[in-house]
């Protein structure tokens, strides 16, 4: 985990049947419960690791077809700002619904809260910290939190036809660069349908 990692070292999206697999992995995770806090929080709002530790459930709205996170913050910018993240609830994004569990089951103020003892107790009203966070994504599979951002971008591409206007406007970043980034093809061979090269 030292060492420098960019999303350009994930795969490309993986389709949900792939996707779902690797979110299972998070039952195999020495601590299930909150490696899958840590991985929906990071996928679902498409958040930096320290953007996911301030959320709390009381942000969160719910109706039967999508919820919605108000005043996330943002970070990495000049100027604080906040912003509005839509989740829709629906067959494009299975995982929208397991979303809404952990924010209806949280008991406390954060929705990714500190623990304690092994991870065996928690402390419902304080901030887990980044490397908890960072440690219990890591655990499901070699993951970090911006692989979790940049399968969301994609995933939005793939499942929902974002366009880069649309991804700037959801991820709230300030160029079109940033998009373009985190959706980049990494296997052309493959999204050309080749599944053997001749060597």
């Amino acid at each position: 985990m030292s060492e420098k990692r960019s999303v350009l070292d994930i795969s490309d999206w993986p389709g949900w049947d792939g996707f779902i697999k690797l979110y299972r992995r998070c039952d195999e995770a020495p601590y299930p419960e909150t490696s899958r806090a840590a991985f929906l929080l990071c996928f679902e709002g498409g958040f930096r690791a320290s953007e996911a530790l301030q959320i709390k459930p009381e942000q969160c709205r719910i109706n039967d077809q999508a919820v919605v996170i108000y005043n996330a913050v943002v970070l990495k910018k000049k100027v604080k700002t906040m912003r509005n993240v839509p989740i829709r609830l629906d067959v494009h994004n299975p995982l929208g619904y397991e979303f809404k569990e952990l924010i209806e089951d949280c008991r406390g103020k954060y929705l990714f809260p500190k623990h304690t003892g092994f991870e065996r107790t928690y402390v419902p009203d304080e901030m887990s910290s980044r490397m908890t966070l960072y440690r219990r994504i890591n655990e499901v599979g070699d993951l970090f939190p911006h692989s979790l951002r940049a399968y969301r971008a994609m995933m939005l591409v793939s499942e929902r036809g974002f366009t880069v206007q649309d991804l700037v406007e959801w991820f709230d970043w300030t160029t079109a660069d940033m998009a373009v980034h985190y959706t980049r093809t990494r296997d052309m061979a493959k999204k050309m349908g080749i599944t053997e090269l001749p060597i």
